[in-house]
């Protein structure tokens, strides 16, 4: 018998009339479940129901004709020579080479999230509930990684988001980490798609044919040919620094806190010119001061 359901044709499972996806056959006796129960037990996949991955510990449903879930190789697997994920969808090939659905806004290669047929970066999936913004959701959370979202890092007293299936962030050695020689030489994370850090090669490069340098920030040019954060100065075409919007020459980037409200270091009684404050040169090195200044505190801890 076929599907009752307008424009379904499907095979109706007992009385109902209907295929298992429109209502018909036995249902998962969840509670507040509507799917249909899997093989011979009263339950979906989701809740435990059909057959389960055969892996020591794992309690996820088996996939396709095999005895494995998704995760441990079970069900198809992408077609793209040398990949070993599982095939998304019809066409035989995972996420990465264009398996399953894909972003519906224009020009974007992307797999679609959710219901809304779109990536997350163009609004697709769950979004964060914080007010103002935009960003998604990540893992079972309501916020995105800036606000609390997704698995955090398990190091005490951080509180940035793990990296990876790794209980930790970047900046703790979560994530993967850069292959250069082979890995385990260098400790730093990887960039873009790539199995390198930036300074190997990792992440974008620069689109000007011959540099070999990182691009910056959106852009695909490297901070020399007019990449990254620029001056917001009129007319001035030189890198913002640092979390400023202007360049050194204009007043940007970190400045000398010798004198500044606040600051641990300032003038002496009976001081020199150069100690007086405040200071407005370029902060050298982790102290925040100035090259001169820097050197003031390093004579006066050595002089006790």
């Amino acid at each position: 018998k076929a599907c009752k359901f307008a424009g379904c044709g499907k095979g109706a499972r007992g009385a109902s009339g209907l295929c298992i996806a429109h209502g018909g056959g036995r249902r998962c006796q969840k509670d507040g479940c509507s799917k249909g129960a899997e093989g011979r037990t009263a339950y979906c996949k989701a809740h435990g129901g059909g057959r389960r991955c055969q892996t020591l510990g794992c309690t996820k449903s088996a996939e396709g004709k095999t005895d494995l879930c998704i995760g441990h190789g079970g069900g198809r697997r992408c077609a793209y020579e040398g990949c070993t994920k599982a095939a998304r969808g019809r066409s035989g090939l995972c996420i990465k080479h264009g398996g399953g659905k894909r972003c519906q806004h224009e020009g974007c290669t992307k797999s679609a999230e959710g219901l809304s047929g779109l990536c997350i970066s163009h609004g697709g999936g769950r979004r964060c509930q914080v007010p103002g913004c935009t960003k998604g959701a990540q893992g079972s959370t309501m916020f995105c990684k800036a606000h609390g979202g997704g698995k955090r890092c398990m190091i005490e007293g951080c509180g940035k988001g793990a990296e990876g299936s790794t209980p930790l962030c970047k900046g703790h050695g979560g994530g993967k980490r850069c292959m250069f020689e082979g890995g385990g030489i260098c400790p730093k994370s990887v960039h873009g798609g790539t199995q390198f850090c930036v300074a190997h090669g990792g992440g974008k490069r620069c689109a000007v044919q011959d540099c070999s340098k990182s691009a910056r920030g959106r852009t695909a040019f490297c901070v020399k040919h007019g990449g990254g954060k620029r001056c917001k100065t009129e007319g001035c075409g030189k890198s913002a620094q640092g979390s400023t919007d202007f360049c050194k020459a204009h007043g940007g980037g970190k400045r000398c806190t010798w004198g500044q409200e606040g600051s641990l270091y300032g003038p002496r009684e009976g001081s020199s010119e150069l100690s007086k404050g405040p200071c407005d040169r370029f902060a050298r090195g982790k102290l925040g001061l100035c090259a001169a200044h820097s050197s003031i505190v390093q004579e006066e801890k050595a002089s006790g």
